[in-house]
């Protein structure tokens, strides 16, 4: 979905560069921060368990999968290793807590995307660095919006094993029906949604994930656009 850009023959050998190196950083940011988030609301929450895993890091190398990686840079899909949490340690409300712990991946990148919008247009207005410097950081911060709204996005679908659907499930019964068939057929929905948008994508040249991305974004890029430009 991405790495395709390094095959267009209009590109500078420097320009494919700067896309590889860029979409590689970004996304090891937002999978990094998205997971990282998991630990630190299941830590907070009183389950131990992501410290005792040494998953209660920023480090990236803690957090990604190869293979998921490679994914979302090929099919703009991808995933980092899960994060194990114990809600059985969880102290105070329990639903509220697995709650806060299933969503605070999404809220993360939704909040990375936010601030890189302000950094992008900050960058616009400065215009300090030389060209290829300028477009570098301009290229970094677009993609730190698209890429973390497209992980707040896909994640917040209601389908096993996403955030979503465990923030749904967690004010739920366990053997209540939607869970129960959700755990059962999830993976094979959501791969056969992830292919329905990539063939949607092939026959109309617009990938569904994108698109609804950049609509919800929509707002947030217009508050910046008229704080830093004023229009």
């Amino acid at each position: 979905m991405f790495l395709y850009l390094l095959f267009e023959p209009n590109l500078t050998f420097q320009l494919k560069i700067m896309i590889l190196c860029v979409y590689t950083i970004v996304i090891v940011i937002a999978m990094s921060a998205h997971e990282f988030a998991h630990a630190f609301a299941a830590v907070k929450s009183g389950d131990n368990t992501p410290k005792a895993l040494k998953r209660y890091s920023l480090n990236p190398f803690r957090h990604i999968d190869g293979v998921g990686l490679l994914s979302f840079l090929f099919l703009g899909i991808g995933w980092a290793r899960p994060v194990e949490i114990n809600p059985f340690n969880f102290k105070g409300n329990y639903k509220l807590k697995m709650f806060w712990v299933s969503i605070s991946g999404v809220l993360t990148n939704l909040i990375i995307a936010f601030l890189s919008g302000a950094i992008f247009y900050t960058w616009v207005v400065t215009n300090y660095f030389n060209f290829f410097a300028f477009d570098f950081f301009l290229y970094l911060f677009s993609s730190l919006i698209q890429v973390n709204m497209m992980l707040f996005v896909f994640n917040l679908l209601p389908i096993f094993p996403l955030d979503g659907y465990n923030a749904v499930a967690s004010f739920l019964k366990v053997d209540n029906k939607y869970c129960t068939y959700m755990r059962r057929y999830g993976n094979f929905i959501l791969w056969g949604l992830i292919l329905v948008m990539i063939v949607i994508e092939q026959f109309t040249q617009v990938y569904p994930l994108t698109w609804l991305a950049d609509t919800i974004y929509y707002p947030i890029d217009r508050l910046w656009s008229l704080i830093f430009l004023g229009v």
